[in-house]
């Protein structure tokens, strides 16, 4: 009998003490026959039942729709991790099919008429070969008891306890995740949750539980309407897994900053005084050559799901098989292969790593997780979500910049290669996430470096001045992604290891790397780090694509739409092609304030962090602005021509602009969205703290005044008055930028010093409007900017406008 290793040694006694006693009562009484009341054996208990052997063996009652587990009596440990078996098809609400929770390590614990599941602390250890200093650790810090079953049956070898309730509890949070994204209060409905006895499956080192639970509720939220027959019950289906515990033979591998692998890490109370307690590993397979054939002894394959239509089918495969470069780049020329998933195999069975293909009903990410061993680090199970209507959004982005269905155009057969081709890198991206690599957000800036970084479609402008979307992404494995997977898999022997991995990493030292946290936010200040940007220079890039825009722009037409399809939709097609800048906009503002920085160690080759310069900073202020101007943004009268309202029985989804003129199209509602693009980019908090820092710092680089006397001066101190359609959307974009200011004013996160710099510039702005009085623009905006100076916190200065989504292509 197993005893929680987290009592402490009082506890344990006082816990001896009766069972002692028990014990020796049992022993004088073994002589006497059993009474009609003991529990049965675990053979008279489950003779009528369906019977699973496996690592452990299940045992289900159709008649009772009650599942058995039988453990064994000195208890054992395992890995569980749940999955959601049939999700729910929300993007928004993200529970998605496949979707895999954290993998936890459990001991099945005997005591008494119960088994517990105990979940160890792992994140503090002693890796000590002293059971003293062991304990201590696991007696300092709690532990996480998952469940209590009772035991129903017993012999000499096992106990039968009974799984139904906890195969039925809501394991996956899904109750906490309609809750959080605002779709109503649920509960799980017992009587119409059960286990799926058809769906029980075990396996010499896994045994999978499956069970149909139901959520009842009231008030659904949109998302959830839109993709459940009746809202007001739920059903999914959520899978159970118990893992055997993977053997030792798995070496646990040192994180390096610059490796490019995830960091797993825990606090080791065993380290000596003058190492750290905080300790990281990276995530990855077991990969293991044959001392004598060098083949690799057990390769890593990837299956694709078999509900992935062809071409797609063929595009993911050809995508992941990317791979396979960079682990024979690693040493291993046959370690890595993709395969098509065996018919009638389950994408969720722990021996396969997959790549399924989810439908929402919405586009939607995209994402790479597994099944990992918390001890280790080791990864046993890779499992990729892709979402089928991105591969959509592509297409259809690169038909409404090439308008392909005019006379003389191909029919949307360039467009559909260049979706194509997305779906090949995405495949290899997300099946990166599953090998153990992290994002890297400044390949792009060095030749696609990496099929980790996020791409933007590759447009160009060719010899005769036409859109060219041919080479829109790159093919093949870049520099980086054999350096990550060398750091992660190349074998070394143990005394060699270390050395071996810092000469991988000198060997690298050329290649940039940022991951998300100096990346994913608009307000971070490493200018070589961003989300679907290209090119080396950020502002090169940008100037580049504000002409591609101008000309998609300027030949926008109905050619946009394949013919048949209803008119009302070439707004949908208009929406990617007048926001096609926005994320190398975004890039060329982290120049502004920005600084250049690198991760390393100590005693490595690392530059110390540097401003980006005066010159380049100025250079990227004006062009940031220069894509907010009323002659960039104002909707041309052939473009307005083309928008049809939506007929009868359509509406515009998120995917359109917001309008405010009904269902007729409203020209000024891009604008707005543009103006609001860049009014929140230039006047983020953060970005203004760095400026107003980097000038007391060194005067020669720009000041956070610089900023707003240009925007002031720019986008509101307009001089044209009147009611032609430049005017309205010049004043539309002067109030967006104005609205900023004022947001920013007032903003707490904000210092003092940054808000009261905008206070000043509001009272300058003000004082001008005062005196113009030339034009009803004027009078309003003096007698705004009057009311909100003296009484700021009473502001009411409503919701920002809109932007449609552009995250993920």
């Amino acid at each position: 009998m197993l005893y929680p290793s987290f009592l402490a040694p009082q506890q344990q006694l006082l816990r001896w003490r009766p069972l002692l006693a028990a014990a020796l009562t049992l022993s004088l009484m073994s002589a006497v026959p059993a009474r009609a009341d003991d529990p049965p054996t675990i053979a008279e208990l489950t003779a009528d039942f369906a019977h699973h052997p496996g690592f452990l063996d299940l045992y289900f009652s159709a008649q009772e729709h009650s599942l058995y587990v039988a453990v064994p009596a000195e208890g054992t440990d395992a890995l569980y991790v749940n999955y959601l078996a049939a999700g729910v098809g929300s993007n928004d609400i993200g529970l998605d099919r496949g979707q895999i929770g954290n993998t936890r390590y459990v001991q099945l614990q005997v005591h008494g008429d119960r088994v517990l599941v105990v979940q160890p602390n792992l994140a503090y250890r002693a890796r000590s070969e002293n059971a003293d200093e062991r304990r201590a650790v696991t007696e300092a810090f709690a532990s996480s008891v998952l469940a209590s079953l009772p035991i129903k049956a017993r012999d000499d070898q096992h106990v039968l306890a009974d799984l139904t309730a906890f195969a039925t509890t809501d394991v996956h949070g899904i109750v906490g995740r309609l809750r959080g994204t605002k779709q109503g209060n649920y509960k799980l409905d017992g009587a119409r949750s059960l286990v799926l006895g058809d769906a029980l499956e075990s396996f010499p080192k896994n045994t999978v539980v499956e069970a149909l639970l139901t959520f009842s509720g009231s008030d659904p939220g949109n998302y959830l309407s839109d993709v459940t027959p009746t809202p007001q019950a739920l059903s999914v289906r959520i899978r159970h897994d118990f893992i055997a515990a993977p053997d030792a033979g798995y070496r646990p591998r040192t994180y390096h900053p610059r490796s490019g692998g995830y960091s797993r890490e825990f606090y080791d109370f065993a380290a000596p005084l003058d190492s750290p307690l905080r300790k990281q590993i990276v995530a990855r397979h077991r990969l293991q050559r044959d001392a004598e054939s060098g083949q690799t002894l057990d390769p890593i394959v990837y299956y694709v799901d078999r509900g992935a239509p062809e071409p797609i089918r063929s595009a993911l495969m050809e995508g992941a098989s990317w791979w396979a470069q960079a682990f024979a780049h690693a040493g291993y020329p046959d370690g890595f292969r993709v395969e098509l998933l065996p018919e009638g195999a389950s994408p969720l069975d722990i021996r396969y790593n997959v790549i399924q293909w989810v439908h929402r009903a919405t586009r939607g990410w995209s994402y790479g997780w597994g099944v990992i061993d918390p001890r280790t680090g080791e990864i046993l199970k890779g499992h990729v979500t892709l979402g089928s209507q991105r591969v959509r959004q592509d297409q259809l982005i690169a038909e409404a910049l090439t308008g392909p269905f005019g006379e003389g155009g191909d029919g949307g057969a360039a467009a559909r290669e260049m979706a194509l081709a997305r779906l090949r890198q995405l495949a290899a991206h997300e099946v990166g996430h599953t090998l153990g690599l992290a994002h890297n957000f400044a390949a792009s800036g060095q030749g696609d470096a990496s099929v980790m970084d996020y791409p933007h479609p590759y447009i160009r402008l060719d010899g005769r001045g036409k859109i060219d979307i041919t080479k829109a992404y790159s093919v093949g494995a870049g520099r980086w992604d054999l350096h990550a997977i060398d750091y992660l898999y190349r074998g070394f022997a143990q005394a060699e290891e270390a050395p071996g991995l810092r000469q991988i990493i000198a060997a690298g030292a050329d290649l940039a790397y940022l991951s998300d946290a100096d990346a994913r936010s608009p307000s971070t200040a490493a200018p070589g780090a961003h989300l679907w940007d290209n090119g080396a220079d950020p502002l090169a890039r940008l100037e580049e694509l504000m002409r591609i825009r101008a000309l998609a722009l300027k030949k926008f037409s109905a050619a946009v739409l394949r013919p048949g399809r209803p008119l009302y939709e070439a707004e949908a097609r208009l929406v990617p092609v007048y926001l096609v800048h926005r994320y190398q906009l975004e890039a060329a503002a982290k120049l502004i304030g920005g600084t250049h920085y690198r991760y390393g160690l100590r005693r490595e080759a690392v530059p110390d962090p540097a401003p980006v310069s005066a010159k380049r900073q100025l250079r990227a202020i004006d062009a940031v602005l220069g894509a907010s101007a009323v002659d960039t943004l104002l909707v041309r009268p052939h473009i307005r021509a083309l928008m049809h309202p939506p007929e009868s029985e359509s509406a515009r989804t998120r995917e359109y602009f917001t309008h405010r003129t009904g269902r007729v199209f409203d020209p000024n509602a891009p604008v707005r969205a543009g103006a609001q693009l860049t009014a929140s980019l230039l006047l983020d908090s953060q970005r203004a703290e760095r400026l107003l820092a980097q000038q007391a710092q060194d005067p020669a680089l720009p000041s956070l005044d610089v900023l707003l006397e240009r925007i002031a001066t720019d986008r509101i101190q307009l001089s044209e008055g009147g009611t032609s359609a430049k005017a309205v959307a010049a004043r539309e974009i002067a109030w967006t930028f104005l609205r900023e200011l004022q947001r920013l004013s007032i903003d707490a996160n904000a210092s003092q010093g940054v808000r009261t710099t905008v206070m000043g510039t509001l009272r300058d702005i003000q004082g001008w409007a005062s005196e113009q009085a030339a034009s009803s623009y004027h009078q309003e905006l003096a007698a705004e900017l009057t009311r909100f100076l003296e009484r700021p916190s009473e502001a009411s200065l409503g919701p920002r406008h809109p932007i449609p989504p552009g995250s993920p292509i």
